[in-house]
Parts: structure tokens; C-alpha cells; sequence
């Protein structure tokens, strides 16, 4: 392999500096510093930027910096370090190192049960009830943090540490990790300060549905082999995906009230009338003794690739 020297920066205005310390004033190493857009001009731009540091790490002083090959008046980053909080920080470009201090967040214990027993060998998730969402001159509305997920123990019990603070998350036991036929509603867990310990927080598996369905070709032909459809969840980072049957048939298990969208992947094919941004089939799941809740068929049109040259 033959690495290419990157070209440096042009001007100050191409790089944010900052140092990353404790409550304590002491210097993190080793904290991961991703950048999540910037502005250009009077624009901000978000996601991979040609010209801009997919990320830095910081040195032994805590010291890092972002390069951009161009001109910007300020970037957005994320801060991760091991043992500490996420956080989101706005950085001015320019000569000057900004400070940034990281904090342990909020902890949260508790159990996952299913009948009045503990489940263990599942996953819990964790994600913010109002998903965060990137503006005009980087500014955020909403907690736009990713999902954390742990393990439970035999015992059904859970830990996560290092959780964001103030923000109202929405805790669930991940669907294709329960045990056949359960399903949790999310519970509502608020963080509010630095160093809070949620103790004993109570998540019961209930009995759950089955999402059941067809998968229908416009032309008629048999769903090829290995092809799938996957039922995530609108309000939370949930999802499990299944194979598709010949016919187009597929049962998908432990869902638990709630709305969902369904997307079939099938080579060659694109659902009818429906943007790719959109859902696809809106599936709603609620009420009533558990059971089977059958979606709509899924009608799709043969999609026409453009061949590359």
C-alpha cells in the first residue's frame, strides 16, 4: 500500500483546535473528535465534506485539530472519550485553541424481566425520545446522540454508563433479541445532571405480535433467493430484517405496539409510487391480545439500472 501525503491547509481558517480537559482541569487523551458538518460562506454543509478530516484524536496534552481544505467559519464536532459523556461542541476556526470540558454523564441500572423472570443474554437499547436534527449555522434542535446498546447479564441486569445530560431517552429491550414471542414498550428515563445514578429502573417484556405479510412483483415473478424485508421502528433505532420466501411471504416476531415501516430490499426492484426517503408500508401494531398483524401486500416496479461506462 502507498499512502499519498495529504495537502496541508491553506490559512488558519481552515482548522479548529481545541484542548480537551476534565472537571478537574487535567488533559484526555485519546478522545475521539469527529466533525459533523461546517460553514461555508453563509451555508453549513453536514455529512462527508471532500477536503475535511474524517476525524482527530487527541494527543497527551488533550490538543487536537480538524483541517478543512478550504476556508470555514466554524465547525461541528463530536467529542467521545472513554469513560466520559458525548457531547456536541460548536468550534470557531482560527489561530486559537478552544477548551472543551467532558463530564462522566448520568448512569442507569436495571433489570430486564419477561413473565416475572430476568432475560438475560439480550440487548437493551437507549435512544433520545426527541431525535436531534442539524440546522443553519450548526445549530441543533433535539439530542441527536446515537443509540446505546449493553448486554444483560444471566441475572437480567444492565448497565450503562457515560449517558448525555439533560435529555429524556426512551430505554427498550432490542426486538430480535427477546426471547420468542416478547416484546418491551419503551420506558421513558430522564437524565438531568451530572454523576445521576438511576438505580432499579423496571423493563418487563410483554407478550408481543407477529407482522406478517406478502411481498408482491409487478411482473409476477417469484422473489429470488436471499432477498429480505426489514420492519423498523418510527420512534426508536430498532429493526430486524428477514428472508423473503419464494412467494413472498414473511413473518416477522416480538413486536410490541407501536408504529412501524416496513422496506423490502429486493434486487432490481423499487416499491410503487414511494420516494426512497419515505416509508414504504407504514405498519401500525397495537391493542388487543397479542397475535398476528397482518400488513398490506407490498407491491413493487421493476426499477431500470443505468449501466456504468
Amino acid at each position: 500500500m502507498k499512502l499519498i501525503r495529504r495537502p496541508a491547509p491553506s490559512a488558519d481558517t481552515s482548522v479548529a483546535r481545541g484542548r480537551v480537559t476534565d472537571s478537574a482541569g487535567n488533559s484526555v487523551p485519546d478522545v475521539v473528535v469527529e466533525p459533523i458538518g461546517l460553514n461555508v460562506g453563509e451555508l453549513s454543509t453536514y455529512g462527508t465534506v471532500p477536503g475535511l478530516d474524517p476525524l482527530a484524536v487527541t494527543n497527551a496534552n488533550g490538543e487536537f485539530q480538524i483541517s478543512y481544505l478550504g476556508s470555514s467559519s466554524a465547525m461541528l464536532v463530536e467529542i467521545e472519550g472513554r469513560g466520559y459523556a458525548p457531547q456536541f461542541v460548536k468550534l470557531p476556526t482560527g489561530p486559537s485553541r478552544t477548551g472543551v470540558v467532558v463530564s462522566e454523564g448520568a448512569t442507569i441500572r436495571g433489570t430486564l424481566t419477561a413473565n416475572g423472570k430476568p432475560v438475560g443474554n439480550a440487548e437493551v437499547g437507549l435512544f433520545p425520545k426527541n431525535r436531534g436534527m442539524y440546522f443553519g449555522d450548526l445549530t441543533i434542535r433535539g439530542d441527536p446522540y446515537k443509540e446505546e446498546r449493553v448486554g444483560t447479564a444471566a441475572d437480567g441486569s444492565f448497565l450503562i454508563s457515560n449517558v448525555p445530560q439533560p435529555v429524556t431517552w426512551l430505554l427498550y429491550g432490542k426486538m430480535s433479541s427477546m426471547p420468542e414471542g416478547e416484546g418491551t414498550e419503551p420506558v421513558v428515563i430522564k437524565t438531568s445532571e451530572n454523576g445521576q445514578f438511576l438505580d432499579h429502573v423496571r423493563l418487563a417484556a410483554e407478550p408481543a405480535h407477529i407482522v406478517a405479510g406478502k411481498v408482491i412483483l409487478s411482473d409476477g415473478r417469484a422473489i429470488a433467493e436471499g432477498m429480505r424485508v426489514t420492519l423498523g421502528a418510527n420512534n426508536l433505532w430498532d429493526t430486524q430484517t428477514v428472508g423473503l420466501s419464494r412467494d413472498g411471504t414473511f413473518q416477522i416476531g416480538n413486536v410490541p405496539d407501536g408504529d412501524y415501516c416496513l422496506r423490502p430490499s429486493i434486487r432490481g426492484y423499487k416499491t410503487k409510487g414511494v420516494a426512497r426517503s419515505n416509508c414504504d408500508v407504514p405498519v401500525k401494531v397495537t391493542g388487543g391480545a397479542p397475535g398476528v398483524s397482518r400488513s398490506p401486500s407490498t407491491r413493487v416496479n421493476l426499477g431500470h439500472k443505468r449501466s456504468s461506462r
